[in-house]
């Protein structure tokens, strides 16, 4: 399943980014088909989505050139107090036909771009794919490194050693406040009153 992170809320989306939007549900698929030898059911999900977008585009917020600035409605069936079903015509058959059909064409202009896109830049992600097989998980920042040819290994290695670094020189700080406030504590022995009356006494 992909996940985008929102930068902001957002109440409306443009076009342009509902396409953009398509194409990254499309990218795990284009990926899966580029680097594997078979495709499986995990992109179930992204297709759902990225088809519901296209349909909405098309159906609901007039976003297609071939069907117009029109909401269309899909015919329904109502059950009426349980014993007779009412149709509802809201399109024929020849709109209906023309509604899938552009849903079709959004659908495939997108997947040829992703296609495109991932071709161009395989190198890269089969760098990404050796690299998340090795560390499990990596940041955009290190996803940017491998983009530029960069070795993610020397990047990591450097951040454990300041990790490391800086896990001794805060132990190393509590050690000194604990030896200071040690030291500060007064040594405090027996009285004169406790020696002449030979009284008992402990530290």
């Amino acid at each position: 399943m992909t996940m985008v992170l929102p930068e902001r809320d957002r109440y409306n989306l443009p076009k342009k980014r509902l396409l953009a939007q398509i194409r990254i549900l499309y990218g795990g698929r284009v990926a899966e088909q580029l680097l594997c030898d078979d495709i499986d059911g995990g992109a179930e999900n992204d297709l759902e989505r990225a088809t519901s977008l296209i349909r909405s585009m098309v159906t609901r917020w007039g976003m297609s050139e071939n069907m117009g600035p029109l909401a269309y409605s899909p015919n329904e069936e109502t059950v009426f107090l349980g014993r007779e079903v009412t149709r509802s015509q809201q399109m024929s058959a020849e709109t209906a036909r023309r509604i899938d059909e552009e849903i079709h064409r959004i659908a495939n202009e997108c997947y040829e771009q992703v296609q495109t896109v991932i071709g161009a830049h395989e190198k890269e992600l089969r760098a990404i794919s050796h690299a998340l097989m090795e560390f499990e998980s990596i940041s955009g920042e290190e996803v940017q490194t491998i983009i530029e040819g960069r070795d993610i290994g020397e990047q990591r290695r450097a951040a454990e050693a300041q990790e490391k670094a800086r896990r001794e020189q805060e132990a190393k700080r509590k050690a000194n406040e604990a030896k200071e406030q040690e030291e500060s504590i007064p040594d405090v022995g027996p009285t004169d009153g406790d020696l002449e009356s030979g009284g008992e006494f402990a530290y």
